[in-house]
This record gives C-alpha cells, structure tokens and sequence, in this order.
C-alpha cells in the first residue's frame, strides 16, 4: 500500500519539494540527498547510501529523459523521497 498509494505520492512529492525549497536553487544534487536523509532518518548518509542514492538519482534521471518526461530531475529526485519513505528505517523505530 506504501508503495503505490496516491496519499504516499504525494506525501513524497511534498518531501521532495521541501528539500529543494530548504535546499536553495543553487544546491548540488549530493546536498540535496544529504538534505532529504538526515530529515528522514535524523542522520546524515555514510558513503556507500550516498553512493547509492547518487546512482538512484542518475539512473531515475535518465530512464525519466528517455521516457520523454517534462523536468525528468525533479521527477526523479520526488521518486528518491518515496523510497525514502518506503524505507524501513523511516517506518520502523529500532
């Protein structure tokens, strides 16, 4: 239900968009991420998630732009956030 539901979309949407907002329009897209896990998680990301989460987003852009997709970086940072948010780390207390 996380996954797919619209509510949860647009929760991400959201989340993303603060990001970018608290972020500024000159923010790189590894102080984005930095940005968007320590709100998720309460911590900063150690180099292996930041390395993921980089390849994430290069990935997601590209697939987005052969897609044809209208601003395919946004799209693709919104689908970064709601992997965030699928996470069992953001869903779960340990």
């Amino acid at each position: 239900m996380l996954l797919n539901d619209q509510l949860i979309l647009g929760y991400a949407r959201q989340f993303a968009d603060r990001v970018r907002r608290e972020g500024g329009p000159t923010a790189t897209p590894a102080e984005l991420i930095e940005r968007a896990v320590r709100l998720a998680y309460g911590r900063v990301p150690d180099d292996g998630e930041r390395a993921a989460l980089e390849q994430f987003l290069t990935d997601q852009t590209a697939l987005l732009q052969r897609q044809g997709k209208a601003k395919p970086n946004e799209l693709a940072f919104v689908d970064l956030c709601h992997a965030l948010v699928n996470a069992n780390e953001f869903l779960y207390v340990d």
